[in-house]
This record gives structure tokens, C-alpha cells and sequence, in this order.
């Protein structure tokens, strides 16, 4: 687990015990509370300062999971304000512990667009968590016109000795799977594909995808004890219910978790980087830029970094595996991912290209992940599949529609027009570029709708992809040392955040609409 080392003071105040009748709040009832404009009262300025930087983009100034970044996102961000949790230790309709909410900050929900926050430092992911609880603490104390509600987390559920996977256990965990009726919902094979799968949507009438049981990526965590709390306390909000003890028994419900666990996909992972660190190594040749299957990289191990789909989608977990190198003059990355079908034309309405890009934070220091904000803008490199088609015709009207009809100015020759009568060619628009010199685009951004090119004269950073038998390797090279002060900074002895993101045009990914990484720190090899 990595650490920052800051050093700054904790301010948490604990809650007191509240007055009976809040627990006496049902749950149902919690739903149909209206909102209401008061931001909650705080003395924890540190979690108030990491909320407003790292959640508010998401959750929403107030909590109420209406951010900026709400629309981009399925499932949508948790309204704190309502107290109503999916992933605790607690039974049904009660709230989580502080212990559970801390377990997401660090874990993150895979497969979801929320991210891990291991980076900050302990300290600080306690002054975020009591900072979060207050949200619920003010609407409670605003319904009931009173300052004397707190926080009261439930009881955490017992969970009993998970006895050893057999043969037998795991028939009569499938016997369980089907007497419950999870096959109505998740499929017979667990892929998510049930026949109430379609329609299905959580309490706010938002729709609730169903969980492909193969994927492996669980938002509470893989392990287990992780499925036996799901199994035990449900969902709250979403239609997945509690199978609690009255509804099965300790032994049969991890029968239940043993069997569902076994129908993951079997796949050889890459390495997850160790303690959230990808070392890009020394090498003393040149690293070409047009060639992914350059024999160097053969010689460098790749890590894995988990892709969590902003939009949930059904279909395998995506992982992009990445190798980095670096010698005098030139810093590289190498990207992989799975992907049946290569999409690198993107010049029909109906059409999506793949794509891929690198994120770097300008600082030292992990800025807001959703491109960085105002005061801690990024640097982008952004690998687009269709701008490394080079040939004019493919871009022709007349080739992607046959039998189609055009206009052109009568007194130009020759296949194409003048640029002077084509607007976006005349004002240097990259996208209006037939043959772009490099398919990576080196762009910043200081929050949502900021990203911007950077001049043509300032585009330093080249590459190429290659799809072969199901599989996109992108290489991404830039000179090692840049005076643009816009360009990300590698320098041996620091290290530098960065992030992934991954395009699938078959699947309709576009603009926000993509898989992404967790922050991750790039360092160099020492020479």
C-alpha cells in the first residue's frame, strides 16, 4: 500500500450515540425523503478539502450523487445524503462502519467508475470518511429539525469458518444457485444474462446492470468473505436482496459462494504492479516509434492494471497489460488489451474507433482522476485507431457510402477541395487532417469539457498501433525531457502518476464513455 507521507493533522470528531428513533428509520422510508440545499456543518477541513477535489466531481458539492460527472457514469454515484449503502458488514436497512466505508476508499468498486484511493495516506481516507458521513448526518437533522442526529453504523454480521471447497460442496452450492432463483438474473452460466436481466433498475429508477458472475471483478471485493457479505447483508438499493439466515443457512451460503466462484474465467493475469509502482526500464537502444513488436520490449516484464468501464457493460473484464522504457533521449510505453475486433474506422454516424490513452498528473502528487481539475490540470497522449489510416480514399464520402452522390466546386480539380473551402482544414481542426502525422494526439485538461490539442508545433509525442489475433499493442514514444511546461515531466528519483483508458468502438465507447485505470506512479530505473 503506498503512503504520500503527508503529515497532515487529523480533525476527526467523533460521533456520540443518537436518540432511538433513528434507528427506528426504516429503510423504504429513507428513499422518499426531498432534498434540500444545506451543505452539512464541518470542522474536518481536511476531508472537506479532499471531498471537494477527489468526490464532488462525481457525488456531487452536497453529496447527493449529482456531480458533473453523474451522467457519465452507470451505476450512477452514491447519494450520501440518503445513508443507504450496498457494500457494508451491516445487516439489511442499517449503515456500515466506519471500517467498511474506509475498505472502499482503498479497494475502490472494480467495474465501476469509482477508484481506489490508496494513495492518500490513512490519515487522511478517515478525515474523507467522516467527512462523507456528515452528508446523511445534516438530512436527518434537517427532516427531523433537530442537531442531535449521528451516525449509528449497524452491527456487523457473524460470519462463520468457510469450510473447504469439495467436489460436493460445489455441486450443492448449484443446487442453491438454482433454488434461489440467482440463474433469473445472473444466467445459468453466470454471465449476467438472465431473462429478468433486461429492465431491471435500483431504487431511483436508474437501470441496475446485472453482475457477469465470469468476470471476476466484484464491486465489495473478490475474496470469499467479500461474496459471503453480499450473499448475507444484499445490496441496499439495488435489487440484489439479502439471502440472510433465515433464508439459507452459514454452511449453504458458502456452498453458494464457493459455486459462484467457480464460474470465473480462467485467464492468466499479468502481474498487478507491486505497491501501485510501474518501473520504466533502462535500455541502451533506440525505441522506435512505428514498431509495437520491437524486440526490446520482449525484455521487459508487463504489469497489469485493471480497467474499470465508467459505463457498465457486460462482456469480459478488461485489463491493459503495460511495459515502460526509457534511454537518453526518449521515454516509451507499450499498451496491450484484448479486443475481438479491430475498429479503425470511424467516419459513419454509426461508427466508433478503438483508442487509447496515457494520463499524466503535472505534479508530483495524484490530482482528480475525471482529468485533473482547474488548479491540477493533465497532459493526455491520445492513440486514435482511425488516424492511422493513412489513405485519402478511405475517408471519401464515397467510400464508406456506395452509390452516394457529392457535391464539389466546379472549378477545382482532382479528388479533394481546397482546404481554403474546407473550413476545418482551413482553421488547423486535427480531425479534419487526412493524414495526420502521428495517430497520438499530445492534449491537457483541467477538468470535464477542457481537453484541447496543443499546437501542431508542440506535438511531440508519436507511436503506432498493430491489432493481431484479437489484440491491440500500442506503442506511445516522447522525447525524454520537454520544455513545454503543459508536457508531463519524467525525472530518475520521482515519481509520476499516471492512468490508462481504453476505447472499444464495437462496444460504442466514446469520449467519456471508456474503461479506465486507477492512478499508478511511473518511475525510472536508476541508471
Amino acid at each position: 500500500m503506498i503512503e504520500n507521507g503527508h503529515d497532515n493533522p487529523t480533525t476527526r470528531s467523533p460521533y456520540l450515540l443518537a436518540p432511538l428513533q433513528l434507528v427506528l428509520v426504516g429503510f423504504f422510508a429513507l428513499a422518499t425523503f426531498s432534498h434540500s440545499s444545506a451543505s452539512p456543518e464541518s470542522k474536518n477541513l481536511v476531508g472537506k478539502k479532499l471531498y471537494e477535489q477527489f468526490c464532488a466531481a462525481c457525488h456531487g458539492p452536497e453529496g447527493r450523487g449529482d456531480g458533473a460527472a453523474a451522467i457519465y457514469l452507470l451505476p450512477k454515484p452514491r447519494d450520501f445524503s440518503r445513508g443507504i449503502f450496498k457494500l457494508r458488514s451491516t445487516p439489511t436497512g442499517s449503515l456500515p462502519t466506519d471500517e467498511d466505508l474506509l475498505s472502499v476508499l482503498v479497494r475502490g468498486m472494480p467495474g465501476s467508475g469509482m477508484p481506489s484511493f490508496f494513495f492518500l495516506s490513512a490519515d487522511e481516507r478517515k478525515d474523507l470518511v467522516e467527512y462523507i458521513k456528515q452528508f446523511y448526518v445534516a438530512e436527518r437533522n434537517r427532516l427531523f429539525e433537530t442537531d442531535t442526529m449521528r451516525w449509528i453504523p449497524g452491527i456487523p454480521v457473524r460470519v462463520v469458518k468457510e469450510p473447504s471447497v469439495t467436489a460436493a460442496s460445489l455441486a450443492e452450492g448449484k443446487i442453491w444457485y438454482e433454488k434461489l432463483e440467482c440463474f433469473k438474473c445472473h444466467g445459468t452460466g453466470g454471465k449476467g444474462d438472465g431473462p429478468s436481466a433486461e429492465g431491471l433498475k435500483d431504487m431511483w429508477g436508474y437501470t441496475a446492470p446485472v453482475r457477469d458472475f465470469t468476470r471476476g471483478d466484484y464491486k465489495g471485493g473478490t475474496s470469499n468473505k467479500d461474496l459471503y457479505l453480499r450473499f448475507t447483508t444484499g445490496m441496499d438499493g439495488s435489487p440484489m436482496p439479502s439471502y440472510a439466515t433465515g433464508t439459507i443457512g452459514d454452511a449453504n451460503r458458502w456452498k453458494l459462494v464457493q459455486y459462484v466462484q467457480s464460474l470465473r474465467a480462467k485467464t492468466a493475469a499479468a502481474p498487478l504492479p507491486k505497491d501501485g509502482l510501474v518501473t520504466a526500464r533502462r535500455v541502451e537502444t533506440e525505441i522506435p516509434s512505428d514498431n509495437p513488436a520491437a524486440p526490446l520490449w520482449s525484455k521487459i516484464a508487463a504489469v497489469g492494471l485493471p480497467l474499470n468501464d465508467l459505463w457498465m457493460k457486460t462482456g469480459a473484464l478488461r485489463t491493459a497489460k503495460v511495459r515502460a522504457a526509457y534511454n537518453d533521449r526518449q521515454i516509451a510505453f507499450l499498451l496491450e488489451w484484448d479486443d475481438p475486433k479491430a475498429d479503425n474506422s470511424g467516419f459513419k454516424i454509426s461508427q466508433f474507433r478503438d483508442g487509447a490513452a496515457l494520463q499524466f498528473a503535472l505534479d508530483t502528487v495524484e490530482v482528480f482522476l475525471g482529468m485533473g481539475d482547474s488548479i491540477a490540470p493533465v497532459n493526455i497522449w491520445h492513440w486514435k485507431a482511425d488516424w492511422q489510416v493513412k489513405a485519402p480514399a478511405a475517408r471519401h464520402v464515397a467510400s464508406q457510402y456506395k452509390n452516394s452522390d457529392y457535391d464539389f466546386y466546379f472549378f477545382q480539380s482532382g479528388e479533394f477541395q481546397e482546404p481554403a473551402f474546407l473550413t476545418g482544414q482551413a482553421a488547423g481542426n486535427p480531425f479534419s487532417d487526412f493524414s495526420p502525422p502521428t495517430p497520438i494526439e499530445d492534449l491537457n485538461a483541467g477538468g470535464f469539457g477542457t481537453v484541447s490539442a496543443q499546437e501542431k508545433s508542440s506535438q511531440n509525442v508519436s507511436g503506432r498501433g498493430i491489432w493481431q489475433e484479437g489484440k491491440w499493442k500500442v506503442v506511445f514514444v516522447r522525447s525524454l525531457e520537454s520544455k513545454d511546461e503543459r508536457d508531463a515531466g519524467f525525472t530518475s528519483g520521482y515519481s509520476v502518476p499516471f492512468a490508462v483508458a481504453v476505447w472499444d468502438g464495437s462496444s460504442a465507447d466514446r469520449a467519456a464513455q471508456k474503461a479506465v485505470s486507477n492512478w499508478y506512479r511511473l518511475i525510472l530505473e536508476r541508471r
